[in-house]
């Protein structure tokens, strides 16, 4: 089964949107590890839709913040550059999950994704804060980080169907 084939299926589409396509081919283009992770953040994130803004201010179809994040030139990336490069915000996407897993720990990044640094249990941000250990992840940010790991687990199901 396609990466296409399983974001229709999640996402209750008869037919695929230039976004749906624009998203695969972004996952597609990742490394395998990242694929079902991508497509479960998607999915938490937007319902597969690239015209989501959060009230965050979060853009797009993985909901990146704009102000923090910069494409591949080092220029600061709009909303609306986020909600019309899905393919291009995939690979923004990786990038900063690359960051979080280094900074906070696979355990937890999904988590700090949600919230930021104060999710970081173990991380960066738990060791150096002020000096002290500090901890503040909200329980809206575990339960958000406990969904997105479910629907990994049901993605890699449907993935691995394919291989065999």
């Amino acid at each position: 089964m396609s990466v296409l084939a399983i974001i229709l299926i999640l996402s209750g589409e008869p037919l695929p949107t230039n976004d749906h396509i624009e998203l695969a081919a972004g996952i597609n283009e990742q490394a395998e590890e990242w694929r079902p992770l991508l497509v479960a953040l998607a999915w938490s994130e937007s319902d597969f839709r690239a015209d989501v803004e959060s009230h965050a201010g979060a853009c797009g179809i993985l909901q990146l913040m704009p102000r923090h994040t910069t494409d591949e030139t080092g220029q600061q990336v709009t909303c609306e550059w986020l909600k019309s490069n899905v393919r291009q915000s995939v690979t923004l996407a990786v990038l900063e999950l690359r960051k979080w897993r280094k900074n906070c720990g696979k355990e937890w990044m999904i988590a700090a994704w949600n919230q930021g640094y104060q999710c970081c249990l173990g991380g960066w941000y738990f060791r150096t804060r002020h000096g002290k250990q500090a901890f503040d992840c909200s329980e809206r940010a575990q339960r958000f980080a406990e969904k997105v790991k479910r629907r990994e687990v049901n993605v890699k199901r449907k993935m691995s169907r394919v291989t065999k």
